[in-house]
């Protein structure tokens, strides 16, 4: 692992152990468990709806610096370009990808399967530049701007609690680690 690569890898895990609980009987609690959400838009789109060479070597970057993080399901919604930004990572993971309509039905899945499932999970979810922000404002997080129609690089990781949501921004290159 190259020290570029070990960098963003140290950010995310000390952000995540930052907003995690130390104490073993909040992990087992219902109310106080954390669920991680990774929020990524599509990488570079190309005319015919799929991804530019330079959007799928993004997407292969997104893999190696998930390659280390326990996802346990993944989210993109049904548009050619969300489906291969996250295929990399789907593909390491060797988990599915879940196709989801809208923000509001993903939203509701979410919110239920935290009041349901008491053990923490990391998600991960791909997106547009005008649903990611709203999403991550729908699930407690700050409000924000669209994002511009030329930026790919955006990573928002979400700790989900049911007293907090914390959202930290991250960006990733599009060239090799």
């Amino acid at each position: 692992m190259n020290t570029l690569n070990r960098l963003y890898l140290l950010v995310i895990l000390l952000a995540m152990s930052f907003y995690h609980p130390t104490n073993a009987s909040q992990t087992n609690s219902i109310s106080n468990s954390v669920q991680t959400i990774i929020l990524v838009r599509h990488a570079e789109k190309s005319p015919d709806g799929g991804l530019t060479q330079q959007g799928k070597k993004r997407a292969k970057i997104l893999a190696k610096i998930l390659s280390d993080t326990k996802i346990e399901k993944i989210y993109s919604t049904e548009t050619l370009r969300t489906q291969q930004t996250v295929t990399p990572t789907a593909i390491t993971h060797d988990i599915p990808i879940t196709l989801y309509n809208s923000n509001q039905e993903l939203s509701t899945e979410l919110k239920r399967q935290m009041r349901e499932h008491s053990n923490d999970k990391t998600i991960l979810i791909v997106g547009h530049s005008n649903t990611i922000p709203n999403l991550i404002y729908q699930l407690g997080g700050p409000s924000l701007e669209d994002i511009d129609e030329s930026v790919f690089d955006n990573l928002f990781i979400l700790q989900v609690s049911s007293q907090t949501t914390h959202c930290l921004h991250l960006h990733y290159p599009e060239t090799r680690l």
